[in-house]
């Protein structure tokens, strides 16, 4: 599934994942730029992988932080533990914050461009959600916007964000 949530800061997009992401799921993965989510901190690709084989999914949501400024750089490192080449994992959810930092109108990390088309839907318990948040609809890949499956949208204004959602 891909779930995308736009709208202006202090909305409750992220809480409103977050919420929707721990009823479908019981992992749930969330890329945190913003150091705004508790939980168990991982701080690189290795310390995520061995928070899954631990199995600490179970214990609390997974909060993947970073000190760099290298946003794309950091996400890569994250889908090639989520998803590898033969996407093998499922059965939990990832939160993108902050999507619009990994996607514009014209260009989308190569990355999540292989996670929305390629993640596991099925059998259920295997299901992949992805969440993505932004402040600006305008801000979505068009990638993005053509799996969508649910989407939110939270006090939006911008002429050329209307003109994105009528799209």
């Amino acid at each position: 599934m891909n779930v995308i949530a736009a709208g202006r800061r202090e909305e409750g997009k992220d809480t409103l994942m977050l919420w929707h992401a721990k009823q479908r799921h019981a992992g749930v993965v969330i890329f945190d730029q913003r150091g705004l989510y508790s939980g168990i901190h991982c701080w690189n690709a290795d310390e995520l992988e061995e928070a899954i084989s631990e199995q600490d999914w179970r214990k609390d949501i997974l909060v993947y932080r970073f000190d760099t400024a290298d946003v794309e750089a950091e996400f890569e490192g994250v889908c090639e533990v989520l998803f590898p080449p033969r996407m093998t994992r499922g059965g939990f959810a990832l939160i993108i914050s902050e999507a619009g930092d990994l996607q514009s109108a014209n260009s989308i990390n190569p990355a999540l461009k292989r996670a929305l088309g390629q993640h596991k839907t099925r059998p259920h318990e295997q299901e992949v959600t992805i969440y993505q948040a932004s402040h600006r609809m305008a801000e979505f890949h068009g990638k993005s916007k053509a799996l969508i499956d649910e989407l939110y949208i939270f006090n939006t204004q911008h002429p050329r964000d209307l003109e994105a959602i009528i799209e």
